[in-house]
């Protein structure tokens, strides 16, 4: 399953590739190193999210790093001779191309996953907060021990029990902190007045 923050930090890498296609454009000599750069980036997510698509990018960078050492793949033709630079900018933007692709798919893949989890998170937190089941953070409290406690009352609810099951269902039960942790956000100033009122 892919994990919020792994999700979250692959769309950032897709973000950095427009500066990447840019310094292919203008010729920069940090070009190919950039890109292997990315492609470990992104291998490294998906390997922390146990994804098979981190053999495949795996594969990508491991061909940058044979034409490095001057190895030209059979089907890559040029106009002229092929240098060793303009094969390595050529497979390093393919590479790009293949592993973006693969990213954007994973990602389309898990959107919709996703979002429900973040309108259901957002809907037991609204529930939760108008039936004073979710009551505000003290002072001596960590955020994790407070989510924690949160996750704890719930359970004492019969409808809002089944919609955090449900949650954690869809995104394991450490994102399912992480988004209620975002969805009270909004919260916070109300709940931080509402613990004042019951501390005098």
């Amino acid at each position: 399953m892919l994990r919020l923050m792994h999700a979250e930090g692959i769309a950032d890498l897709l973000l950095e590739l427009p500066g990447l296609i840019g310094q292919q454009e203008r010729r920069s000599t940090d070009f190919v190193r950039n890109a292997v750069a990315w492609l470990t980036a992104l291998e490294d997510l998906f390997t922390a999210s146990r994804l098979h698509q981190a053999g495949s990018i795996a594969i990508l960078r491991s061909g940058l790093l044979s034409a490095e050492h001057g190895h030209v793949p059979e089907g890559l033709q040029f106009r002229g001779r092929p240098t060793r630079t303009r094969v390595l900018t050529a497979l390093a933007a393919q590479a790009l191309k293949q592993a973006a692709d693969t990213a954007s798919e994973l990602l389309s893949e898990n959107r919709a996953r996703l979002a429900e989890a973040e309108r259901v998170a957002q809907q037991i937190v609204a529930a939760g907060l108008s039936r004073g089941v979710i009551m505000g953070r003290g002072e001596e409290a960590s955020n994790t021990e407070f989510l924690r406690a949160l996750r704890r009352g719930l359970s004492t609810s019969a409808d809002l029990e089944p919609a955090a099951v449900h949650l954690e269902g869809l995104v394991g039960p450490y994102d399912a902190l992480i988004l209620f942790d975002r969805a009270l956000a909004p919260h916070l100033a109300v709940l931080a007045v509402a613990m004042t009122g019951q501390m005098q």
